[in-house]
């Protein structure tokens, strides 16, 4: 084994010094070579992002900018666009067909498992039960819903806003009937309404949510919120890989904090530098992995000293006028185990998948 798969498995077989010294000599050597080519190729010598990665097509039809996205299979995914459009994919977004349309606002997709889904659309709660493919009106919801999580067919919660300006109420609506009937409970701290982004259904009686003025966190399905303490600051999303392994993502993305017990205590992970756009996931053996906007994919083993750049999508990115366009990232898990990686890119999609904790890559 080289010395660079040892710090990438957080291994000691050569002294630190050496250890590092040889794997920056790596990085640079491999983008130096590889700075032509536009496919994503591994310097990790085991099971890397290895020549997996090349334009899906260049597609007429479908989503340009993205602002939500799921992945129901390695191949089957969802998209929401900017003009509120949902999007299907059965082919890694070599194609595309529009299957809903909303005039106000499309929250996430909420995947309960491999064939049932929900989504609400301009106040109209749906459920899907075949991928996606046809979808039922299920119920009407109050107030412009943001944020949508659940934990199984039955239990789940939106999060809304209801009100003008200032006098905007954040309400936490909780279902147990799969959203025939909800309960509304206003979201406070402190005696104040508190403006949220994003919500999890951890666990039963374990629900967090996240937004500018921090995290909060309810025992009781929504009765009483608290403000988990010594997590200040503005927060765009929270999730959980599995009932213990979690993680918050900031608003300007320099670092995130990561939980393995729950949320009962949170550790700070300090992310590489990236660009707008970036994103990143934690699997379920604690490995982290970075997918920024400029199409580098970075690793940290759980024990690790630091990220290690795994592979990139090179591209001659000081061409690009608008940077801003290179700024679409997703990672997402599916139901069947997979986790994907995507890129949107000038009306193309790039797209790896992996079913092994990034281990191998296809």
């Amino acid at each position: 084994m080289s010395p660079f798969s040892a710090i990438l498995k957080g291994e000691d077989r050569v002294s630190t010094t050496v250890c590092l010294a040889y794997m920056f000599a790596c990085v640079n050597l491999f983008f130096v070579a590889q700075c032509s080519d536009a496919r994503i190729h591994s310097n990790n010598e085991r099971g890397g992002v290895s020549d997996v990665l090349t334009p899906n097509t260049t597609f007429s039809v479908g989503p340009r900018t993205i602002e939500k996205f799921s992945a129901l299979s390695s191949s089957i995914w969802i998209a929401v666009d900017v003009e509120r459009v949902v999007w299907r994919t059965e082919n890694r977004g070599i194609t595309w067909v529009p299957i809903k349309e909303g005039k106000y606002r499309v929250s996430n997709l909420s995947i309960v498992d491999a064939q049932t889904l929900y989504l609400v659309i301009d106040g109209l709660f749906l459920r899907s039960a075949d991928l996606g493919l046809s979808w039922e009106e299920v119920s009407q919801v109050p107030g412009d819903v943001v944020a949508i999580s659940f934990l199984n067919a039955a239990e789940g919660v939106l999060i809304a806003d209801v009100g003008e300006s200032h006098e905007d109420v954040t309400l936490s609506i909780f279902t147990a009937d799969g959203g025939r009937n909800w309960r509304r409970q206003s979201i406070r701290a402190n005696n104040k309404s508190t403006s949220i982004d994003s919500i999890f259904y951890a666990q039963r009686d374990l629900v967090f949510a996240a937004g500018r003025e921090g995290v909060f966190v309810t025992y009781d399905t929504g009765g009483t919120w608290a403000k988990v303490p010594k997590l200040s600051g503005s927060f765009d999303k929270i999730e959980f890989r599995t009932p213990s392994i979690g993680w918050l993502v900031e608003t300007i993305f320099s670092a995130s904090q990561i939980t393995i017990d729950s949320g009962r205590s949170w550790t700070r992970l300090d992310l590489p530098q990236s660009q707008s756009g970036s994103t990143f996931f934690i699997f379920e053996n604690r490995t982290t992995v970075v997918l920024d906007s400029r199409g580098y994919v970075q690793m940290k083993r759980f024990g690790s000293r630091s990220f290690v750049t795994v592979g990139s999508y090179s591209k001659d990115w000081a061409s690009m006028v608008n940077k801003d366009e290179i700024g679409q990232a997703f990672i997402e898990p599916t139901p069947d185990g997979a986790v994907v990686l995507l890129w949107f890119l000038d009306g193309k999609s790039f797209s790896i998948a992996t079913k092994d904790c990034g281990e191998t890559w296809f």
